[in-house]
Order: C-alpha cells, then sequence, then structure tokens
C-alpha cells in the first residue's frame, strides 16, 4: 500500500503543464518511466525521492509504504 502523506498531513496537489495531479500519482508515473517494480520494493525510494522534487519545500510530504510479501 503506498500513502501520499502520513495521517496527520495534509496530502496536496501539484500543478503540471496546466494540469494539477496528485504527487504520489505522478511520482509513480515518472518513477516508472525508468524503473521496474521489484518484490523488494526497492524501486519506492526513488518513488518517494521523485515525489518530494516534486513537493514545494514550504510542504514536504512524507510516504508512506506498507507491505506483505509472501
Amino acid at each position: 500500500m503506498l500513502e501520499a502523506c502520513q495521517s496527520h498531513q495534509r496530502n496536496t496537489e501539484i500543478y503540471i503543464k496546466d494540469t494539477y495531479y496528485g504527487p504520489l500519482t505522478y511520482a509513480i508515473y515518472k518513477t516508472l518511466q525508468t524503473k521496474s517494480i521489484d518484490k523488494q520494493a526497492k524501486w519506492t525510494k526513488d518513488l518517494d525521492s521523485t515525489m518530494q522534487d516534486l513537493l514545494p519545500s514550504w510542504n514536504r510530504q512524507k510516504m508512506v509504504v506498507e507491505c506483505s510479501i509472501k
């Protein structure tokens, strides 16, 4: 499970090329252009970095990642 922010934070949209996006959704789009999803979830580190680059410095969100691999 991926969440764009912790429960006490406010998820805000980003504005790119005349369109609003959720920062996590857009970061997933950008990250998966160069990375593959793996069972160890290593790609989520790149995902978080990409999301932080998209957000303004005054509104950094802490992405939440929860997983269960059998």
